[in-house]
């Protein structure tokens, strides 16, 4: 409903407001009186007047999708003060003089997106993304060809700064995670193949180390870190993988841990919130995308079924910040209610991209013929 029709709203209930204050009230001069404005973005919507020492009635307030920006608003109130620092409240305040009211919106959805340097390399889908500290780093992917070129961001001075090129060679769909200091780069399609090797990035002396392979070949997994050890999971070779995988990265060594319950599948969405792991989403040819989603206990060895994601599902990036996890296209998952809700969605073209987060922020950036780069603040 737009403004307009808002406005007829807030116009039929003035005669209400009026016929309220002549059946309870004398004539104008005999008792004292005092102008009423209600405003809404910088529009008088109407003005009566009301009896001294009386309460108001709160119109019913529609909300509105007219803004300019395009994003849905809804109502937050009606304030004394133009700054929105004093709520109006209808069941004990009195009109003791002329009064304003001026309406206040907010954003239906949280979070804000804030655009940022544009990433430097080419344009590219599929590359890998992860955060060692307080710098993010992008690598890899394809965009007409395979790339092995490997970006530091620093989201301080906002600037990328080229590192030394990933040693595995190009590839894309590769999985990307980070254990304490170290960032690791695995498997994905290189050159047409699918592929098992296994690299560890040192940013202090900028320089790449080969580990231990993954147990067979892999492309469109899903990985993440909890506390020193790392995971990797499900995608395709051959047909579609559940099972899953640890790293120690002192032994360097892979153990296979308990299968993914849910199933193998492509492309799923994975990140670690405190001490648990969780995969879930991504699609198969045969049931199209899935909505199912996991919880996984390190300790344990388990796998619990959560709340499935209740959005739509598509290629997209993740990433979680503090306690919740986050989609690209405008979803959150708070473990401790095992409840998504629906935010503000990523600005850009959420399809093939890449995500990290470092302290309280979020990031995306690349997709599908981009090199936009994008921060959320929850």
């Amino acid at each position: 409903m737009n403004k307009r029709v808002f406005f007829r709203h807030l116009a039929i209930a003035t005669l209400f407001f009026m016929v309220v204050i002549v059946s309870s009230s004398c004539k104008k001069d005999e008792v004292k009186m005092y102008m009423v404005t209600f405003m809404c973005d910088d529009n008088v919507v109407f003005q009566f007047y009301a009896i001294g020492n009386s309460k108001l009635y709160e119109p019913e307030v529609y909300p509105r999708y007219s803004h300019p920006s395009g994003d849905e608003y809804i109502f937050d109130g009606w304030f004394t003060d133009i700054r929105f620092n004093n709520v109006w409240n209808f069941t004990k305040d009195l009109v003791t003089r002329d009064i304003t009211l001026y309406a206040k919106w907010k954003e239906k959805y949280a979070g804000v997106w804030t655009r940022k340097a544009d990433f430097m390399g080419a344009c590219r889908s599929f590359a890998v993304g992860f955060s060692i500290g307080n710098k993010g780093y992008i690598g890899t992917g394809y965009s007409g060809d395979y790339k092995n070129d490997f970006w530091e961001y620093d989201p301080i001075l906002d600037i990328w700064t080229q590192k030394a090129d990933f040693e595995g060679g190009g590839r894309y769909n590769a999985v990307g995670f980070s254990i304490g200091n170290k960032g690791y780069i695995g498997k994905g399609v290189s050159y047409g193949l699918d592929t098992n090797d296994f690299w560890e990035y040192d940013p202090v002396s900028n320089t790449w180390t080969r580990k231990a392979n993954f147990a067979g070949d892999r492309a469109c997994a899903v990985g993440f870190s909890i506390g020193n050890k790392g995971y990797i999971g499900t995608g395709y070779y051959g047909d579609y993988k559940n099972d899953f995988w640890e790293y120690d990265p002192i032994l360097d060594i892979w153990t296979q841990k308990t299968d993914f319950v849910g199933g193998g599948r492509i492309d799923a969405v994975g990140f670690s919130i405190g001490n648990k792991g969780y995969i879930g989403m991504g699609h198969t040819v045969e049931v199209g995308f899935l909505k199912d989603f996991w919880e996984y206990d390190p300790v344990s060895n388990e796998w619990t079924r959560k709340a499935d994601f209740t959005g739509e599902n598509a290629y997209t990036a993740s990433f979680s910040i503090g306690n919740k996890g986050y989609i690209a296209f405008g979803w959150e998952y708070d473990p401790a209610l095992n409840k998504w809700t629906q935010i503000k969605g990523f600005l850009g073209d959420y399809q093939y991209s890449v995500s990290f987060s470092i302290e309280n922020k979020g990031y995306i950036g690349t997709g599908y013929n981009d090199n936009d780069f994008w921060e959320f603040t929850p």
